[in-house]
């Protein structure tokens, strides 16, 4: 640990002065959206490179950067921790006015992957990871695998650590798939990325040996599939049954919240599965209040709220479990039909491991 640090003050901000109300996110400076990730970007990286602390920038513009997305605007700044470095991460944060954002009850299951932090004088967020989503291999091993291919990308004139081209293409496939329901942002940027973002040839060997040593041959199905990869060098990394299952599980659910609530219940036992249930199906006021997007001030409007959820979700997670049982998965952007750029080799290119 690195109990006796302290961290350098948020950029506009103070090390010793915390928001009285982490609710409160309204920024209070007038800096551009744009202007904000990148000198956080800076900032992080220099405040991780000084604390002797280990973290990947990964999504945003390090990705239009690497030519893998049109440049656009990101609205938070994404770091995966080294799990050993995580907790310390999020210190050093909290000892920069960057506190986590609240979360319903929900959020808690949804979010275990991630902690995010806002900052009152900031209008970006700051998005640490644990481990990412997809990636089915045990989380040390992961980040080990993609930093030992780790690149230096500058942002503000500040030199930071994010993956090489084909594991950020391997990371944003893996984002695009758990949401890429029709006509969705994560849905064109998939059919991007697929259709338009051209890998070199060693690039494709590259996305085929990073794919298999962190355990998403089979997550990234959607996106390696259609490429027609060479055979990975490396050996396929052991995957968690019960990650894979709950992975389909997502990919099946698309954009609905109900994988959520399934998910928390078949991970847990006893009184607390009770627990699940009863929010799942009546939500308290403060989860009403943070996740609705109809009015909830007054006592009826609440109850229309819930009974509109009682009616939608039942019948939403019966859809969901038979889909899940049934292995369907989320089809490919692409329709399954055409080759996507970069395709040089036979229709499917990577050997599948067996999850366990």
């Amino acid at each position: 640990m690195h109990s006796d640090r302290r961290a350098d003050p948020a950029p506009g901000g103070s090390s010793t002065e915390t928001p009285d109300a982490v609710g409160d996110t309204t920024p209070r400076t007038h800096l551009p959206l744009a202007a904000a990730i990148v000198l956080v970007h800076a900032w992080c990286g220099t405040q991780l490179e000084a604390s002797g602390l280990r973290g990947l920038f990964i999504k945003g513009p390090a990705l239009a950067q690497q030519g893998l997305r049109p440049d656009r605007i990101s609205s938070d700044v994404d770091i995966l921790a080294c799990p050993d470095d995580f907790d310390d991460i999020c210190a050093l944060l909290r000892e920069s006015g960057w506190m986590p954002r609240p979360s319903a009850y929900a959020g808690d299951f949804y979010d275990d992957h991630s902690i995010t932090f806002v900052h009152e004088e900031w209008p970006c967020d700051i998005d640490v990871h644990r481990r990412y989503p997809g990636f089915l291999a045990d989380p040390g091993i992961v980040f080990e695998r993609l930093w030992a291919d780790r690149v230096a990308l500058t942002f503000a004139h500040v030199e930071c650590w994010t993956c090489d081209r084909p594991a950020n293409a391997l990371i944003m496939a893996l984002h695009g798939l758990r949401g890429a329901s029709d006509g969705s942002r994560h849905q064109r940027e998939l059919a991007h990325l697929l259709e338009e973002v051209t890998l070199a040839e060693d690039e494709r060997q590259r996305l085929s040996d990073v794919a298999a040593a962190t355990g998403a041959t089979l997550s990234a199905d959607g996106y390696l599939g259609p490429l027609g990869l060479p055979p990975s060098r490396e050996l396929h990394a052991p995957v968690d049954p019960n990650a894979l299952r709950a992975w389909h599980l997502r990919l099946s659910a698309k954009d609905t919240p109900v994988w959520v609530w399934l998910d928390a219940y078949r991970q847990a036992r006893g009184v607390r599965r009770v627990q699940i249930i009863a929010r799942a199906l009546w939500p308290s006021r403060n989860d009403l209040e943070m996740d609705a997007t109809r009015p909830t001030a007054t006592v009826g409007q609440r109850l229309r709220v819930r009974m509109a959820r009682l009616s939608g979700g039942i019948p939403a997670a019966v859809r969901l479990l038979v889909r899940s049982r049934s292995g369907g998965r989320a089809t490919p952007p692409h329709g399954g039909v055409g080759r996507p750029r970069g395709a040089n080799g036979p229709e499917r290119g990577l050997s599948e491991p067996t999850a366990g």
